[in-house]
């Protein structure tokens, strides 16, 4: 996989005989040419991460795995070098109508980078992969998504090329709660867990006073009514599963997050040390849900790469 994904404006050649091209792969940020569509030739223009340009080492691929009664497709990244590689499971956010793309994602070609096979998998409630793919995610958040996730990261780790047991899960947002609802449920699967800016209780996040109606009666449908459902939201939050946690764990969070509140990162916390866990944590006290910026992307993943390294590098 890798094929480059490609955009050309073009003017009437009477007009121009110029085309913008803008081209992107999951090894390349992107560039900018100009295209004489007289002469075919093209002269690169700039690019919106110049230091990047033909340095990116990694191969790109794309498979399916049967969970239940669909097919899930997932992406795997690979570095050119040093395998078996430790294999870090990257869930997206959303999670709903959120998708993976086999285009360039700089958190994927960071760990690439850094030595990390990088797994992505769009889980049932993906977009991207047709309506009954995404349909297929309502109520599904604690159930088969997680569920989606774990076949494609046991398929991912009987590959020659991949250490099964250096297995580490990474999430943000959506990513987050899987991140520690996988490390709870499958220890032996994973070795580690990142959550980033996690949902910690559904009950709460359904019931969050940042959102709004609108999205409180959308997140009824997805999750269920914080509190007719308020006992299957609760055994399905990790929050609540704490006690049941074995494997290293980094919880990260923003305190100024107006989408996932900084609470869930605190309700999580109390819990951990109540049924005495060990884990590492680091609040970042000025940054909100997203690290918009590149230094607050790269601090955040200077914490996330410091951590791995402990877990994953032998």
């Amino acid at each position: 996989s890798g094929v480059p994904r490609i955009w050309t404006i073009t003017d009437s050649p009477r007009r121009s005989p110029f085309s913008i091209v803008y081209m992107e792969a999951h090894d390349d940020p992107g560039s900018l040419y100009s295209l004489d569509q007289r002469s075919g030739e093209s002269y690169y223009l700039g690019s919106p991460y110049p230091a990047l340009r033909n340095t990116l080492e990694a191969s790109l691929v794309s498979g399916t795995v049967r969970s239940g009664e669909l097919d899930i497709p997932y992406l795997l990244s690979l570095p050119r070098k040093g395998a078996p590689y430790p294999l870090v499971v990257f869930p997206h956010g959303g999670p709903i109508g959120i998708f993976d793309t086999p285009y360039f994602d700089s958190t994927t070609q960071f760990l690439v980078a850094n030595g990390y096979a990088v797994l992505r998998v769009n889980f049932r409630g993906s977009g991207g992969h047709g309506d009954a793919l995404e349909a297929a995610g309502v109520g599904e958040w604690g159930g088969m998504m997680l569920e989606d996730i774990h076949q494609a990261t046991r398929e991912a780790s009987r590959r020659p090329h991949i250490d099964g047991t250096r297995v580490c899960v990474f999430g943000n947002s959506y990513g987050g709660y899987a991140a520690y609802m996988l490390a709870i449920r499958h220890p032996n699967t994973f070795a580690c867990a990142v959550a980033g800016a996690a949902i910690s209780d559904l009950a709460l996040y359904a019931n969050s006073s940042a959102i709004t109606d609108a999205q409180r009666d959308w997140l009824r449908t997805q999750l269920g009514d914080p509190r007719a459902d308020y006992d299957k939201l609760k055994a399905i939050s990790p929050a609540y599963l704490a006690r049941e946690l074995s494997v290293p764990l980094l919880v990260l969070h923003g305190a100024r997050d107006d989408i996932v509140e900084v609470e869930h990162a605190y309700r999580m916390k109390v819990m951990l040390e109540k049924h005495g866990k060990s884990f590492s944590w680091h609040l970042f006290e000025d940054e909100d849900h997203d690290f918009d910026t590149a230094s607050e992307q790269a601090q955040w993943m200077r914490v996330v790469n410091d951590f791995l390294k402990r877990q994953l590098i032998k």
